[in-house]
């Protein structure tokens, strides 16, 4: 059911199931907004509610569902899926913008949950592009954000028991390459600045952690967060792919592996956060990320 609470504002964020869609449900949450947390598998729905939450299914393709989800909102609040089958995204987005502006919603924030590399243009940078630009230049006002890495992939199994069975941190990156890392925290608290600041539409924002740092610096982060001495090895993209293709289908690991092979032509690219300033955004570091995580008991 929809909040009867006229005076609270309502946001509907697509992907809530997702650990980048729930970390921005919770910072609208935290910022005053009521919730509705939009999933494409009803069997998921229920397991979204709480407090000033309220979830919604909207199965593929059902126009009614979307229209119901966002009607009476006055944000929608969308990441990029991990759907990299060719033209899928753009079609997927292109169909979220027209029923935004049927529901007469007010803002629209995407977030890539990437970053297009300059000079790259394999299908994946290209997708990414064709969202921006599709945003920017669709019915309703629009804000974009380009993530650098998240802090939160550490928590995957790849990184931690990795980490623990071979006392390496391995990332497809070169020892010497500065990365400034986000958190899905702050990625969420630039989505509510993004989807309130009056000059925030029609305009995209690189984000990022509030300090750029080196694979090796990671790699000493993690392993006094879990006890560890860790070294840093550059992993090679071929791995990534093959991994990824197998999660996702070919060729998206290839693609993506592209991305990281072209990293060093473009070193500069990750470490951009002119983005923060302009959204205000206070970005936590990762001594406060590792803070909130018990990364022993993982």
């Amino acid at each position: 059911m929809h909040p009867k609470d006229t005076t609270t504002p309502v946001v509907a964020v697509t992907g809530a199931t997702g650990a980048q869609g729930a970390a921005i449900a919770q910072a609208f949450l935290a910022a005053g907004w009521h919730v509705r947390a939009l999933t494409r598998d009803a069997a998921r729905a229920p397991a979204l509610a709480r407090p000033g939450i309220t979830p919604m299914a909207v199965p593929e393709g059902d126009a009614a569902a979307l229209h119901g989800a966002l009607s009476g909102a006055a944000a929608l609040a969308v990441t990029a899926p991990t759907d990299y089958r060719r033209g899928r995204r753009e079609a997927w987005l292109a169909g979220l913008l027209l029923a935004a502006e049927r529901a007469g919603v007010a803002r629209v924030v995407l977030n890539l949950a990437s970053r297009p590399l300059p000079g790259l243009h394999r299908p994946v940078s290209e997708s990414l592009r064709a969202l921006e630009s599709m945003a920017l230049a669709g019915p309703v006002p629009a804000a974009v954000l380009r993530p650098t890495v998240f802090m939160d992939n550490l928590l995957q199994p790849w990184a931690v028991e990795g980490a623990r069975r071979d006392g390496v941190f391995a990332y497809p990156m070169a020892p010497g390459l500065r990365v400034a890392w986000i958190s899905h925290r702050s990625l969420g608290e630039a989505m509510v600045e993004a989807a309130t600041r009056p000059g925030a539409a029609g305009r995209g924002f690189d984000i990022g952690g509030p300090a750029a740092v080196t694979g090796p610096e990671v790699a000493a982060m993690l392993g006094r967060a879990l006890g560890l001495k860790l070294g840093f090895a550059p992993l090679d993209p071929a791995l990534m792919a093959e991994g990824l293709n197998q999660a996702y289908g070919p060729p998206a690991g290839d693609d993506i592996a592209e991305l990281y092979r072209h990293l060093p032509q473009v070193p500069q690219a990750m470490a951009r956060t002119e983005g923060n300033a302009a959204l205000g955004l206070e970005a936590e570091s990762f001594g406060e990320w590792f803070g909130r995580h018990d990364l022993r008991a993982a």
